[in-house]
């Protein structure tokens, strides 16, 4: 028999690799155990988002949030109740500022979508009326085009009158002027509690790409637009009668969503995007309109007439200045890719070394004297 030390109490070495092997699914257990709020297959999920997001005939959203399911929802949500009460009124505040911001766009016409981590939420578990944050997360993201970017940035003062939370825009010496700010309470570090995380991106006309310039990823243009009216901000219980007896949900301003999210999402996290990464291994392809061509979620798509009015109408709020992506970032994009192959070797690395530990380490062989076995066990 073979012995091993674990957590300075000996083992047989069968025992040990069991509970070292225990021990790896005990750290993602909030992972995993996120990984759905419903039991549904991708597929059914993916169908769930698709009828959710089917525009009505008069081009508004096609879900009636009520402030009563956006604010008392948290009460049955087992993530929500896992964190501590500063947590909790940070999420919700951050609801509150989210639904300010898409109001004062909606007065000049201009969508907001949900973006990156917050898209892929919103399409794994999204399936009710309100878009709720996830709770033990650290961000919410949103996207707007370049020019809207500067509005959401000028309600500074108003946000932290109303609110209390400040705005900050970073500098990255290395890429100056990219279009990326951050609404967070006073004093609380990056990334650190609650954040709400805006992107502006531009448009590439040449190669047809949309571009996010602080992260640097590209998107393909028939994916990405038109943004289409998902889900509306709360509106007080005593509204929704007459809201939903006459239909007038274009009435109110709402979360927008890309175009085509499952696309979207295989073509930033992969095809099994529906399944939570494990820890250290989230990866985000910059190249997404690239990775787009060999997926079946990103063929063309015939759009409605008023999915093409709305195209046409976002397409003129794009900058006026030309741009070509693939050129000007293929240097950057060599650098990245470089970086990933980097990556990826060492974690092979580190899970080789996991194995050989387990397989080798600690081991030592027992003792016998006058036939009562001593075991001594060494790291």
């Amino acid at each position: 028999m073979k012995i091993i030390e674990y957590g300075n109490i000996c083992y047989s070495s069968g025992t040990a690799i069991i509970l070292t092997l225990w021990s790896l699914v005990i750290e993602n257990t909030n992972m995993q155990s996120y990984k759905s709020l419903y039991s549904k297959k991708s597929e059914e999920f993916e169908d769930i988002f698709l009828r959710a997001t089917k525009v009505r005939q008069n081009g508004g959203p096609n879900e009636l949030c009520v402030e009563k399911d956006a604010y008392q929802i948290h009460k049955d949500n087992y993530l929500f109740k896992e964190q501590n009460p500063v947590q909790q009124k940070k999420v919700i505040q951050a609801q509150k500022i989210l639904s300010y911001i898409v109001e004062q766009l909606s007065a000049i016409g201009a969508p907001a979508t949900m973006m990156f981590g917050t898209m892929l939420h919103e399409l794994r578990n999204g399936t009710g009326h309100c878009v709720i944050p996830r709770v033990d997360d650290k961000d919410f993201d949103i996207a707007v085009f370049e020019r809207h970017f500067e509005v959401v940035a000028n309600m500074k003062d108003d946000i932290l009158q109303k609110f209390g939370w400040e705005v900050t825009r970073p500098h990255n010496p290395e890429n100056p002027g990219a279009h990326f700010l951050f609404i967070h309470p006073p004093k609380q570090r990056v990334g650190k509690g609650f954040q709400i995380d805006v992107y502006g991106f531009k448009c590439d006309k040449m190669n047809q790409l949309i571009f996010f310039d602080w992260d640097r990823d590209a998107l393909r243009m028939q994916d990405f637009l038109p943004l289409m009216p998902y889900k509306t901000v709360p509106v007080p219980d005593t509204d929704t009668d007459h809201l939903r007896k006459n239909q007038h949900l274009e009435e109110i301003p709402a979360f927008s969503m890309p175009y085509n999210v499952p696309c979207i999402a295989a073509s930033l996290y992969g095809p099994n995007y529906m399944q939570p990464a494990e820890k250290g291994s989230y990866f985000l392809n910059k190249q997404g309109y690239v990775a787009a061509n060999g997926y079946d979620a990103c063929r063309n798509k015939d759009l409605s007439s008023i999915e093409m009015q709305e195209r046409i109408r976002q397409q003129s709020f794009c900058q006026a200045e030309d741009l070509n992506v693939v050129a000007t970032t293929a240097e950057f994009w060599r650098k990245w890719k470089k970086q990933i192959i980097r990556r990826e070797k060492r974690r092979r690395k580190q899970r080789r070394g996991v194995r050989n530990l387990i397989s080798t380490s600690a081991m030592v062989k027992v003792e016998k004297k006058h036939n009562i076995g001593i075991v001594a066990c060494v790291k």
